[in-house]
């Protein structure tokens, strides 16, 4: 790789020696009780700089997985600065909870108390920063793939995208398995460094003194929910929606005149609305009009990204796969970037990283709010992208003036998503538990196992296939997101539950959703989903109450 040229390095190590001396200066300055608000507030400061230096080297990889000036200068704050900066998190956490953190903030003494866990030592941070760039490095692998098609190179972007416009045919079948083809090449890199990945988090849990990777997390993370409940919620998870599943797989089949499901039938959009054509230029006027009729502080915040140019969209070599927001707390904004090609099925995935932003701005926005308000709990953040999701799909339906049977169908698409997503995180959660209570060294071969005997895809016929379902638990949540669809999941069957509050009492639950907004991580998730009308963790009850919502949806 190239190396930078002089001036970016040097700008980023101006920026980064910065932040360095006033955290110095914040480590030398007493704390006491009196002063503990106003010198939290300092360090909130410094550390929102440090996160928006971060977010904007993130940023930039992302965009141009390509560019070796950004590469290069990511790696280089992460390898010589990130450890630096981070090592005094430990000293100042100390002097916050001896100044009695606890009594004024027992939120943020909670954070303080799971970081304690060992994430600040010397060795964890060196730890820590080598895994963040080793779980870049998955970007960069699946970024740069190629499909070779009918004579033409595809990024892997390229060729879902037309695939997403793809009906079931023969040339479909044949772009899948070429797809697979590049996909599978990519998996032996993808197996060389999840491998060493392993190997750190399990150093890591070692630095840290707890048994395992997992029990790591959840120590580090002080979630509010333990791993036999998270055991028991995926258990009940499986039995109560396995119906829908299968139901939504008959239909497919059904749809598309066959008597079984191949993989490359899966993604076939048999609920596409064909008389409704969105192009992705179309896409941000109609969004702010959408959310704007929500509220206009959501108008707001569109506008506010239009016109700091911070929506990307569109797919493009090079270019990071997948969707994503990204905070930029120092600034009180954020980025949102998708690889959209069109259409209203691909218009929820910029409702849904809207939503994100939305939070993010609304929340880094208040003036009391702290950088620990804003990190560690995904089960929240995914909650609200959810809603806006839901919301603006029926929001969308009213804007585009569909069909009542085109309405149905564009709902039923939502709940299909929602049902997919739910059987993945099955199988994930369960991978994950079970890879990150290993200690010691785990074989492709292994993990290709006990992904296999987890699979929950019964319903598709992966003959001829079956070392591409192997490789399935090589998503980017793994690389990069430890445990992350677990809260996926909590995400879910809260805004599923908030739906059915809406559907009933709208302005007065928009009122309470838009005060949970403004609620931070150090509140902790039950009391922002109690602040939302939804009860946590979730009763049996309460999973039957969303399974009625999307059974209604499928109807």
């Amino acid at each position: 790789m190239t190396a930078p040229p002089t001036d970016s390095l040097a700008t980023l190590d101006g920026q980064a020696s910065a932040l360095l001396d006033r955290l110095e200066a914040l480590r030398r300055q007493p704390v006491t009780p009196q002063t503990l608000p106003e010198w939290l507030s300092a360090w909130s400061r410094i550390k929102c700089d440090v996160q928006t230096l971060w977010g904007t080297q993130i940023w930039a990889t992302n965009v141009n997985t390509r560019d070796a000036e950004a590469q290069a200068c990511y790696r280089h704050l992460m390898s010589v600065w990130i450890p630096q900066l981070g090592a005094h998190d430990e000293s100042l956490a100390r002097l916050a909870l001896d100044a009695g953190v606890a009594d004024r903030f027992p939120g943020i003494a909670l954070k303080l108390r799971a970081d304690l866990g060992g994430q600040q030592s010397d060795t964890l941070q060196d730890l820590f920063s080598q895994e963040r760039l080793l779980g870049s490095e998955h970007d960069v692998i699946t970024a740069n793939q190629v499909v070779s098609w009918a004579g033409e190179s595809l990024s892997l972007q390229e060729a879902q995208a037309r695939l997403n416009h793809m009906g079931d045919s023969p040339e479909r079948r044949a772009l899948w398995e070429a797809v697979n083809t590049s996909t599978l090449q990519g998996a032996q890199e993808l197996d060389k460094l999840f491998s060493r990945l392993l190997g750190l988090r399990q150093q890591m849990a070692a630095a840290a003194g707890a048994a395992t990777y997992a029990d790591h997390v959840w120590q580090q993370t002080g979630r509010e929910y333990t791993i036999a409940q998270t055991e028991t919620f995926v258990d009940d998870l499986a039995q109560l929606f396995a119906p829908l599943q299968t139901l939504v797989a008959e239909r497919r089949a059904r749809q598309l005149g066959t008597d079984r499901l191949r993989p490359w039938h899966q993604t076939v959009r048999v609920n596409a609305l064909t008389d409704t054509p969105l192009a992705v230029e179309e896409y941000l006027p109609a969004v702010r009009e959408i959310l704007g009729a929500l509220d206009p502080a959501f108008a707001a915040v569109v506008d506010k990204l239009k016109r700091e140019g911070g929506v990307d969209l569109v797919p493009r070599p090079g270019k990071v796969q997948g969707n994503f927001a990204l905070l930029l707390s120092a600034q009180a904004t954020a980025r949102v970037l998708c690889n959209v090609t069109g259409g209203l099925e691909e218009f929820r995935a910029l409702l849904h990283e809207l939503g994100h932003a939305i939070h993010f701005v609304t929340l880094s926005s208040q003036p009391e709010t702290t950088l620990w308000d804003t990190y560690d709990f995904q089960e929240v953040c995914e909650f609200y992208a959810f809603v806006f999701t839901m919301l603006g799909t029926e929001q969308a339906a009213r804007h585009f003036d569909l069909r009542p049977d085109d309405h149905q169908k564009y709902r039923r698409s939502l709940a299909e998503s929602f049902l997919t997503r739910l059987r993945s995180v099955d199988e994930r959660v369960r991978f994950e538990l079970w890879v990150y209570r290993q200690r010691g060294a785990v074989t492709p071969a292994e993990m290709d196992a006990a992904f296999l005997s987890l699979s929950q895809q019964a319903s598709v016929d992966w003959t001829g296939h079956e070392a591409t379902l192997a490789k399935g638990w090589q998503s980017p949540f793994l690389f990069q997101f430890s445990f992350y669809n677990i809260e996926y999941a909590i995400a879910t069957i809260a805004a599923l539950l908030f739906f059915k509050a809406y559907q009933e009492a709208p302005q007065e639950t928009m009122a309470r959703f838009k005060r949970a907004m403004r609620m931070g991580a150090t509140a902790g998730p039950t009391a922002i989903f109690a602040e939302a009308g939804i009860s946590f963790p979730f009763s049996r009850a309460q999973l039957e109450t969303a399974r009625a919502v999307l059974a209604d949806w499928l109807s």
